[in-house]
C-alpha cells in the first residue's frame, strides 16, 4: 500500500525525470525505461500514477506550459513596472521572430521548451533575451 501524501512526490519526479530524460536523448529516445531509472523507480509506476507513456508526456507537456505561463506572466508584471505604456508590444514581437540557424523540428520544440522551463523555474532569463 502506498504511503499517504505520495501519490504528489512520485507525479512530480516522474515528470521532472521525462524532463531529464528528454534533454538527454530527445523525445524519441526517452523510453518509459530510461524514464524510470532517472526517476529511480520501477517502469510500472508510470501506468499506476500516468495510464501510460503518453499520460506522462501529456503531463510533462502541460507542467512546462504551466510554469512557463506562471513565468511569463511574472515577467510582463515586472516589465509593465518599468516601462512607459506600449512600449512592450514593440519588445515582445521582436522576441517572437525566429532567430537565424533556428531549426523548427520536434526534437528542438522539447529541447527548446525543456531549456525554458528550467530557465524559468530557476528564475534566469529565457534563451535569446
Amino acid at each position: 500500500m502506498p504511503k499517504v501524501g505520495m501519490e504528489p512526490i512520485r507525479r512530480q519526479q516522474l515528470i521532472k525525470a521525462t524532463m531529464a530524460a528528454i534533454d538527454e536523448v530527445g523525445l524519441a529516445d526517452a523510453t518509459v525505461m530510461r524514464i524510470a531509472r532517472h526517476a529511480g523507480v520501477s517502469a510500472g509506476i508510470i501506468s499506476h500514477y500516468f495510464g501510460g507513456k503518453d499520460g506522462l508526456l501529456e503531463a510533462t507537456m502541460r507542467q512546462i506550459l504551466s510554469d512557463l505561463g506562471e513565468a511569463v506572466a511574472a515577467r510582463r508584471r515586472g516589465a509593465h513596472q518599468h516601462e512607459p505604456q506600449g512600449s512592450h508590444r514593440r519588445h515582445h514581437r521582436r522576441q517572437l521572430r525566429p532567430q537565424p540557424g533556428h531549426r523548427a523540428g520536434g526534437q528542438d520544440l522539447a529541447g527548446v521548451l525543456g531549456q525554458q522551463h528550467a530557465q524559468a523555474r530557476a528564475g534566469a532569463p529565457a534563451a535569446g533575451q
